[in-house]
């Protein structure tokens, strides 16, 4: 392992790479005389600071490609003419940032420079798509942290509040989006999800694309999460940050043990040398409740009922490592080196495990519940060389690694091996003869001791995710209004997977297997720009090779005695964006494309003694398919941007997506009348669906203080299924083991993440230094601000069921009484706040100190995330009330199990959930240091 981490270290210094696709924007404009009018050719553009400039054409016209991220003052010169300087002008990756100069004539050489304080102008001319931005300073100011949270308050994001895949982007599933920092992926191949921890100090820029993005992005169906991370300057600057809710007691918030520390350093590595820079971040999270409940949790003890906030066993521990050194030896070579890395351990409560057949309530057995570690690593590199002042050439080189271990919290640490020998003793229940089994009619069974142990070990997951990933492409300013760029990418992959799903078990279900698929695409693009027109085309090829033996005939993969390699996939995608304003406060915007999606890789596989045990004992099984097809979308977009006003801006866009080829499973047949039939499932692409909707933005800039948006999202995400194994259970509870008698869905209904209707809602009121106003109101408002955030979304969509015994584990179920997914959960609702003053310290250059007030659901509503299907209610699933659940009243009676509950107290007890909860209002104290 470690020889692999060393190769791609090395790969990342040494290979001749330059910069990063989505990493860079363009700084373009004209250069005129201010009292004739006449267009200036050999002015001198730079960007102060850097090494960075260009000279007008013949026409005046100046364009710079190349530019990294961020603020800057644009300087122009010209002999015979006052320099002129253009302050605060934000460089936005893949766009294009238009800075015209109209110069004064001046005879006096001594004459000082026009400075100029730029706005980001309320129309991008250049948009052809769906697209945010979201800076440092925006990231600051409002109640938010880390870049899952920035991108959830976006117009056409739904989150669904979900443990590793929370977002979904216009009604596409939650692994459908493409999570990139600094241009490399930061997602685990296997399932597609995104846990990487980014210091929040570390952000510079997060552009989140929803719609319409060029050839050069892929592996992503509905959107793009681009996060840009900052790098060391020519001076030393640095963040430190400190936050915590343990000092909020007496404000009216609950302590949940939240602690979180961030700090950063960067610039040059010798003084006085500007050449080699640096930035590192480092963050320590330290959460005893990293999910509160507006629950809470109910003991019991002797009959007595108590009740604690903070939910035990629901701890966060984590650290996140990030760095870069950058080398600029001349103005055309530049190197870059980086890494990013986290590791979080969890430990998870949980009320009831869920699993059917060996279900077991940990709420008195917590030592029993899941702990769970994640790790992620990546190194990257880059050095880029310019070949002209219009062109430069890009190769990259990445390693990525992702490692997950689930298991029982009493023996999460002993080594994979070790647990499996040790879960299959099967020693945790030897009066019994078994491990414990808690349903409805044996609750009793709850904590144990020496002889009864209580809950047994719930399962062992321990799998790793790597690759080795080369890029490379060329950029280059072909004509003054095209831009040309064409790339390829090549991803060699390693999957170690684990999972033992019934450790205590002498006939384990273990799921094992080592695969080494590879990834390839290749795209081209041209930007062309004019004054009124810009069209994005680009052409984009993806490659996919499972790499593996797989079924001779897939239509029966039970058969496992013969073997044939898989089928490689192979897709061309076209993208056009098209862009012009229709007066000078107008802009329209069209695109169209087709996005191709890998499988996860996941989907792809099964261990080979996995699926023998599923032949030989007709066990429940999902198989895995090598031989899937990319997932298909077709996606349009129209849009409008209207400038109302000076600081006001309205921007529309409709949207529609037809999507095709996802994964679901569909059932395997073989001999008719064997009851195995129907409790097999294999991987397909089975599943289709619509998405049709509408976001509406308004923003209005800061004026007197006060800056405000709205969005507005309107959306209909209907399909045949919302994941891959969505199927599952009508193939598992078939009522026979013919094709009649598995009713897999064929008619589009809504998704399980299909929200109607999404409203977020930004204010922030923010004071400068407030010149002229009495000392009073300068002493206390001066340099502080307030951001109030308040998010609506309508009610996620069940299905409606007969009632049944929801706690335990039952093979029981409930049977559908109504269309899938035709009930809604209430509305969530929150209001966020936070309040900050900055004291700035003259006598030390650039020192400030920012202190504030942060308050998650500042009104406290209750927020329902899960209800019981029978009822529509999050605390009652009907079964007490229906002939079993009274029979079994009836049944146990008085007796009362060792903590004081009859039967009903017991049942009801556990039906309430904290997971089926929101957050409560939470309030945290953070100061930070700048200098």
């Amino acid at each position: 392992m470690f020889r692999r981490v060393l190769v791609g270290v090395l790969i990342s210094v040494f290979l001749p790479l330059v910069a990063m696709a989505g990493t860079t924007g363009k700084l373009a404009g004209l250069v005129k005389d201010k009292e004739t009018g006449v267009l200036l050719p050999a002015a001198t553009i730079s960007l102060v600071g850097t090494t960075i400039g260009t000279a007008t054409d013949r026409a005046g016209q100046y364009v710079i490609i190349n530019i990294p991220p961020g603020p800057y003052t644009v300087r122009c010169t010209y002999v015979g003419y006052q320099e002129e300087r253009v302050l605060n002008i934000h460089i936005i990756p893949d766009f294009t940032t238009t800075v015209n100069f109209a110069l004064t004539p001046t005879v006096l050489a001594t004459a000082g420079p026009i400075e100029v304080v730029a706005e980001r102008p309320i129309i991008q001319k250049d948009v052809t798509q769906s697209v945010r931005f979201m800076t440092a300073e925006d990231l600051q100011q409002r109640p938010i942290r880390g870049y899952q949270e920035a991108v959830a308050t976006q117009a056409g994001v739904v989150n669904t509040q979900s443990v590793d895949n929370p977002l979904n982007i216009r009604g596409g599933r939650a692994n459908e989006i493409a999570y990139l920092v600094d241009g490399f992926v930061q997602q685990d191949p296997l399932f597609h999800i995104s846990n990487t921890q980014i210091s929040s100090i570390a952000i510079q820029e997060i552009i989140t694309i929803t719609g319409g993005f060029n050839a050069e992005y892929g592996r992503a169906n509905s959107g793009v999460v681009n996060v840009v991370t900052k790098e060391g300057g020519e001076k030393y600057s640095g963040t430190g940050e400190y936050v915590t809710d343990e000092l909020t007691g007496g404000l009216g918030g609950t302590g949940y043990g939240y602690n979180l520390g961030e700090f950063s350093l960067g610039g040059p590595v010798l003084p006085g040398y500007k050449a080699v820079r640096f930035f590192g971040a480092a963050t320590i999270r330290r959460f005893d409740d990293y999910r509160p409940s507006a629950l809470g949790v109910f003991r019991w003890q002797n009959g007595v009922r108590s009740h604690r906030e903070k939910l035990p066993h629901q701890d966060q521990r984590g650290q996140t490592i990030q760095g870069k050194l950058s080398w600029k030896p001349t103005s055309k070579i530049s190197a870059y080196i980086g890494y990013l890395g986290s590791t979080d351990k969890y430990n998870e409560f949980v009320m009831d495990d869920g699993r059917q057949f060996a279900g077991q309530f940990f709420k008195f057995d917590l030592d029993h519940a899941d702990r769970r570690r994640d790790r992620n690593d990546s190194f990257a590199g880059t050095i880029t060389g310019v070949l002209n002042p219009k062109t430069f050439v890009t190769l990259e080189g990445n390693y990525y690694r992702v490692k997950r271990r689930i298991g029982d919290a009493s023996l999460f640490d002993l080594p994979t091996d070790s647990a499996a020998v040790r879960y299959s003793l099967n020693g945790f229940d030897t009066v019994r003869g078994g491990p414990f089994r808690t349903d409805v009619f044996d609750l009793y069974v709850l904590p144990g001791d020496a002889t009864h142990p209580g809950a047994s070990p719930n399962r062992l997951l321990d799998r790793k995710s790597e690759y080795v990933g080369f890029k490379g492409s060329i950029t280059s300013q072909v004509l003054q209004h095209h831009e040309v760029k064409a790339g390829v990418e090549w991803q060699q992959h390693d999957i170690d997977y684990y999972n033992n799903g019934l450790p205590w078990s002498a006939n384990a279900r273990i799921n094992a297997f080592y695969k080494t698929p590879r990834i390839a695409a290749g795209y081209v693009q041209d930007k062309i720009e004019y004054a009124s027109l810009t069209v994005n085309a680009g052409l984009r090829w993806d490659y996919l090779d499972a790499n593996t033996p797989t079924y001779a005939d897939e239509k029966n993969p039970l058969k496992t005695a013969d073997k044939a390699q898989n089928k490689t996939d192979t897709r061309v995608s076209p993208r056009l964006g098209i862009g012009f304003p229709i007066s000078d406060k107008m802009l329209f915007h069209f695109s169209y494309g087709k996005f191709f999606q890998p499988p996860d890789l996941f989907d792809l596989y099964i261990g080979d003694k996995r699926l023998q045990q599923i032949v030989a004992q007709g066990t429940p099984g999902i198989v895995g398919n090598p031989n899937l097809k990319a997932e298909n979308t077709t996606a349009y977009e129209v849009g409008v941007t209207r400038q109302l006003s000076d600081n006001m801006g309205l921007d529309i866009t409709t949207y529609f997506k037809d999507t095709a080829n996802l994964i679901n499973v569909i059932p395997v047949f073989g001999t008719p009348g064997t009851d195995i039939i129907n409790r097999i499932a294999i991987k397909d692409n089975s599943d289709f669906g619509t998405v049709k909707g509408i976001d509406v933005k308004l923003e209005r800039r800061r004026q007197n203080y006060v800056a405000a948006n709205v969005a507005y999202t309107l959306s209909y995400a209907t399909g045949t299924g919302s994941g891959a194994t969505d199927s599952f259970d009508q193939i598992f509870f078939a009522l026979g083991p013919s094709p009649t008698d598995v009713h897999l869905p064929k008619v589009s209904e809504p998704l399980s993440f299909d929200q109607r209707h999404t409203v977020v809602l930004d204010l922030d009121i923010r004071g400068d230094a407030l010149e002229g106003k009495p000392q009073w109101v300068r002493r206390v408002l001066a340099n502080a601000g307030a951001n109030l955030q308040f998010i609506a979304g309508s009610g996620l969509p069940y299905t409606p069921t007969t009632v049944f015994p929801s706690v335990g584990a039952s093979q029981q179920q409930g049977r559908p009484i109504g269309r899938p997914n035709s009930a809604r959960l209430p509305w969530q609702l929150q209001l966020d706040m936070k309040l900050n003053k900055v004291f700035r310290f003259g006598g030390l250059s650039g020192l400030s100190i920012n202190a504030y007030a942060w308050v998650l659901n500042v009104t406290n509503r209750t927020n329902i995330q899960v209800v019981y299907p029978a009822t529509g209610r999050p605390d009652e699933d009907g079964f007490l009330a229906s002939p079993a659940g009274q029979q079994a009243i009836k049944t146990f009676g008085n007796t009362k199990n060792q903590f004081g509950q009859t039967f009903e107290q017991a049942y009801r007890d556990l039906l309430n959930d904290p997971g089926f909860y929101g957050t409560p209002r939470q309030i945290r104290l953070g100061v930070g240091v700048n200098f």
